[in-house]
């Protein structure tokens, strides 16, 4: 989505263009939170669905992991905000983290996994 979606002032496009050739690429006309919001909450939904599939209970070393994402997606927007990071800080990206982290322990939680597998039998 970064690539197809977004391209200008994408970091990975700058990598693809000096390491092999120019990056064919046409910028797309979509409503912005689809271009810069939705990618970034996708990001922390599929590491957090990742670790609550790895850890499948809740423990407090696996909370910690399972959190990682949401906290990295946070940390890292703080950082744009102080300009640490490079990159434009915006309320609605944690917006999307919150949700995306909420909808991905929500699917994927425990009890909800169980309930599933029960439901098979």
């Amino acid at each position: 989505m970064y690539l197809t979606l977004r391209c200008s002032n994408v970091f990975f496009v700058e990598i693809l263009e000096n390491i092999c050739c120019q990056y064919p690429c046409t910028e797309v006309i979509l409503a912005d939170w689809i271009k810069y919001n939705l990618p970034d909450g996708l990001w922390v939904y599929s590491l957090t669905s990742l670790m609550i599939i790895i850890w499948k209970s809740y423990t407090l070393k696996s909370l910690i992991w399972i959190c990682s994402g949401l906290l990295i997606a946070i940390i890292s927007e703080f950082c744009q905000s102080i300009g640490v990071f490079p990159g434009t800080y915006d309320l609605i990206d944690i917006v999307f983290y919150l949700l995306a982290f909420g909808l991905a322990v929500f699917n994927l939680s425990p009890i909800t996994l169980k309930s599933i597998s029960e439901n098979r039998l």
